[in-house]
């Protein structure tokens, strides 16, 4: 999980933590409507410890930092911890660990008073999940709160080491299992965003769910995964190739890069697509094209837009059409692994 997260966050942190990824104020703004539909019924309490697992740069932990008395997080991936650090500096009462992706060592037991994790655990395996659900049980207090999001409904097959594929569990076997972790069900509840979380057409439903640590014995992690998910993950499978996903979303944000005028990070992303990808078998030249015609539509005098889609010596002159062959031979030029699909 390290390494995939790592390279994630080194190539554009804003893009893969969070949709509000223009600007850094638009993150934070995200996090806030994100924390706001996880905890925001809760009463006011500013003595208590919060904890986010899976807190990637932070996007979270800032709004929670007006509401606790002291906030953690917690991520596997070392750039983000190290990006969170750099943009909560001003927060003091914030504190940012590296995990090690699989408990929460760095935590005493029953020092937590509220719980979160947000677009987090269901891009684990599933075994990395209910050991989680153990250590969770441990280090919040009696009767202590934690509210997750995850997908309910049909499972979905997903290789063990898939980062990105969104992991479902049928409602029973995932009810099964928290109470098997040391958890009461307070509630689950659909989760919905100005954008599209659900796919209710595939049988995932996004859910938050409200849990509260009880006195009842939490299961040995082995058990908690076997109810999660009876047979397990296997190591592979035919049905999705998180590879071939990461370069579709990787394309496509560079496809809405170019359609704002952010020409530069468009480059960068479908440099980092080639870079990462150079095995995966989506066929991406229709995505190329579009591009390319958004560039010289926003070359063309008509529009006043960007001069310039090349290489360092490249100059485009001339039409429309002109422009198009130009910036359509720099990306063959320089990206030929990628247009040769």
């Amino acid at each position: 999980m390290r390494e995939d997260w790592d390279r994630r966050i080194s190539h554009d942190y804003r893009f893969w933590m969070s949709d509000g990824h223009s600007c850094d104020q638009h993150m934070w703004e995200t996090g806030r409507r994100d924390l706001e539909l996880l905890i925001g019924d809760l009463p006011f309490k500013p003595d208590r410890t919060f904890l986010e697992l899976g807190c990637g740069v932070g996007r979270l932990l800032k709004a929670a930092s007006e509401r606790f008395a002291h906030v953690i997080g917690v991520d596997v991936s070392e750039k983000a911890v190290t990006r969170a650090n750099e943009l909560l500096t001003n927060c003091d009462d914030v504190q940012v660990l590296l995990g090690n992706g699989y408990d929460l060592s760095e935590i005493s037991s029953g020092s937590v008073d509220v719980a979160i994790s947000f677009a987090a655990l269901t891009s684990m395996p599933t075994d990395v999940i209910a050991h989680y659900l153990t250590e969770l049980h441990r280090v919040v207090t009696l009767h202590g709160l934690v509210r997750i999001q995850v997908y309910l409904g049909k499972e979905q097959p997903v290789k063990r080491n898939d980062t990105l594929h969104l992991r479902c569990y049928t409602v029973e076997n995932f009810c099964n299992a928290v109470r098997a972790a040391g958890f009461s069900i307070e509630w689950l509840r659909e989760l919905t965003m100005p954008f599209q979380v659900s796919f209710k057409e595939l049988g995932i439903e996004a859910t938050i769910v409200s849990l509260r640590r009880d006195e009842r014995i939490c299961q040995e992690s082995p058990k908690i995964a076997e109810l999660l998910l009876p047979g397990g993950e296997s190591e592979v499978t035919e049905v999705f190739n998180g590879t071939d996903l990461e370069y579709w979303m990787t394309v496509n944000y560079a496809k809405e890069l170019v359609e704002h005028g952010d020409i530069e990070r468009a480059r960068d992303t479908l440099e980092y697509a080639v870079q990462f990808s150079g095995n995966t078998s989506i066929d991406v030249r229709d995505i190329l094209d579009r591009i390319v015609k958004e560039v010289a539509e926003q070359t063309s005098p008509s529009t006043g837009g960007p001069a310039f889609l090349q290489s360092t010596d490249t100059k485009v002159e001339g039409s429309t059409g002109a422009v198009y062959e130009t910036n359509l031979k720099v990306i063959k030029d320089r990206f030929p692994e990628l247009y040769a699909r």
